[in-house]
C-alpha cells in the first residue's frame, strides 16, 4: 500500500504526517486523558506497523504521544479483561493481539524513533523499546508497573531489554516496577539521548533527519543485519513469553493458584 493510501486510511486513535520521508506517528488516543491503549488502539497500532513494513516510501517512522505523556499503557482493568472469555483457547488468543502489535513495530524496515514526553508506562514502553532508538525528554517516568500488581512482563519485553540494559537491571527494572528517570534510562542503554522537557520529538526530528539523508538500501540492510544477530533467539523467546503471561492472567483472575 502507498503511504498516500495509508495517510488517508482514516485512522481513530493517533495521527499520521509525513514529511521528507518521515512519517510521524503521533498517538492520539481521544477520550483517553493518558493516551491510554484500549483494544482498537492496540489493534490499529498492529495494522500501521504491518501495513508498513516494506513500506519504501518513508525511511523513518517518528513515534511520539503528547509533550506531557507519552502514554500511560493499557491498565488493570484491560488486562483483566483478557482473560475474561469462557474457554482457554478464546483466553490465549485474547492475549495475542498485544504482542502481536510489538512485534509489527520490530518488523518495520525503515528506521523506527520513539520520542518519549512525560509518563511512558507499561505497554507504552514495550512499545517504545521494539523501536531502534528512544529519544527521552528531562521529566520522563519510565516504567513497567506489570510485576507489582501481580501481572508479569509480556510482549517480548524481556529479551528486548535484556539486550538493552543486560540481565540484571533488566530484573531491576521488571521487578520493582519504579519509575525510571530520563538520565538512568540513558545510562542504562534504554535512551539514546536525552532532550529537554517537551522537546523529544524535535530532537527526534534531527535524529531522523540525519537518518533519511543516508542511503537508504545501506540504512535498511545495516538494521536488518543488526537485528538478525541481536534477536536471533527472539522467536524462541516469545512462545515461552505467550505462555507465562497467559499463566500470570490466570493466576490474577483468579482461575488458578
Amino acid at each position: 500500500m502507498k503511504i498516500e493510501e495509508i495517510l488517508g486510511k482514516g485512522w481513530r486513535h493517533f495521527n499520521l504526517s509525513l514529511d521528507n520521508k518521515i512519517l510521524t506517528v503521533q498517538i492520539d488516543t481521544k477520550g483517553f486523558k493518558n493516551n491510554d491503549f484500549n483494544a482498537e488502539v492496540i489493534d490499529e497500532l498492529k495494522e500501521l506497523g504491518v501495513l508498513l513494513h516494506r513500506n519504501i516510501d518513508i525511511n523513518v517512522v517518528l513515534l511520539c504521544g503528547r509533550s506531557d505523556v507519552f502514554s500511560a499503557g493499557s491498565d488493570a482493568k484491560a488486562f483483566d479483561l483478557r482473560f475474561s472469555a469462557p474457554t482457554l483457547l478464546e483466553r490465549r488468543r485474547d492475549v495475542m493481539p498485544g504482542a502481536d502489535m510489538v512485534e509489527a513495530w520490530s518488523k518495520i524496515e525503515a528506521i523506527t524513533i520513539a520520542a518519549i514526553d512525560g509518563r511512558c508506562r507499561g505497554a507504552a514502553s514495550v512499545l517504545s523499546v521494539a523501536c531502534d532508538f528512544r529519544i527521552m525528554g528531562e521529566g520522563v517516568e519510565f516504567f513497567f508497573p506489570e510485576v507489582p500488581n501481580r501481572m508479569i512482563l509480556g510482549w517480548g519485553a524481556i529479551p528486548r531489554l535484556v539486550a538493552l540494559a543486560g540481565p540484571s537491571r533488566t530484573k531491576q527494572m521488571v521487578l520493582f516496577g519504579e519509575f525510571l528517570n530520563a538520565a538512568t534510562c540513558e545510562k542504562w542503554g534504554l535512551a539514546d539521548e536525552i532532550a529537554p522537557a517537551g522537546e523529544a520529538l524535535t530532537v527526534a526530528r534531527r535524529w531522523a533527519e540525519k537518518i533519511t539523508s543516508l542511503p537508504p538500501l545501506a540504512v535498511r540492510m545495516t538494521k536488518e543485519a543488526v537485528d538478525a544477530y541481536s534477536t536471533a533467539l527472539h522467536g524462541m523467546a516469545a512462545i515461552a513469553d505467550r505462555s507465562r503471561y497467559l499463566l500470570a492472567g490466570h493466576v490474577r483472575a483468579g482461575l488458578m493458584e
